[in-house]
């Protein structure tokens, strides 16, 4: 339950500077151009389902569009983590990648690249670690659609479906990031 409400709590505090970032970014004349920030709701896929419940999270990003471009790129710093089944605790990812972004139409894109990611899994207090997969940086891909709303010159909201694999060893740890955010 303490996980829960620390949980909850961590949403809160995400969706108020969400909240708050498109009026800091007026009073700055527009210093945040180009930086996006997101919140996410992970479903797990395959293995990593057995081991985990659908998990949240929260994603920065740098990169432009002035809604003309083909392709762009973008760098992105993110965090998600999924509350564990039976004798797993939490399984938290926090890193950072690129993504090629081909913008299909003013609004819709599409997007893949590669993340580097540092992977923690704890255990419940007394656990048996005997399927324990090992903590560290792993490599992964990433890859989705999306949509913006509003005039790619101004402060725009975005929705992202997207699928992102990590290979943490034997069984890799998969999953699908659904975002909301804000693109400024």
């Amino acid at each position: 339950m303490r996980s829960l409400s620390r949980t909850a709590h961590t949403a809160l505090v995400l969706v108020g500077l969400m909240m708050g970032a498109a009026p800091a970014a007026a009073q700055l004349g527009g210093g945040l151009r180009g930086t996006a920030v997101g919140l996410t709701y992970d479903v797990p896929a395959g293995d990593f389902a057995k081991r985990v419940s659908g998990g949240i999270g929260v994603v920065l990003r740098t990169g432009s569009y002035d809604g003309y471009e083909t392709w762009t790129g973008r760098s992105s710093f993110g965090f998600d983590r999924f509350p564990g089944k039976d004798d797993l605790d939490n399984v938290q990812f926090i890193g950072g990648g690129v993504d090629f972004v081909h913008h299909s139409q003013p609004n819709w894109y599409q997007f893949g690249g590669f993340t580097l990611q540092q992977v923690n899994y704890t255990y419940k207090a007394g656990a048996s670690q005997t399927n324990a997969v090992r903590n560290g940086s792993n490599f992964g891909l990433t890859g989705g659609v999306g949509f913006n709303f509003g005039d790619a010159g101004g402060t725009q909201t975005f929705v992202e479906v997207g699928a992102v694999t990590v290979f943490t060893g034997a069984s890799n740890s998969a999953w699908f990031p659904v975002r909301f955010g804000i693109r400024f």
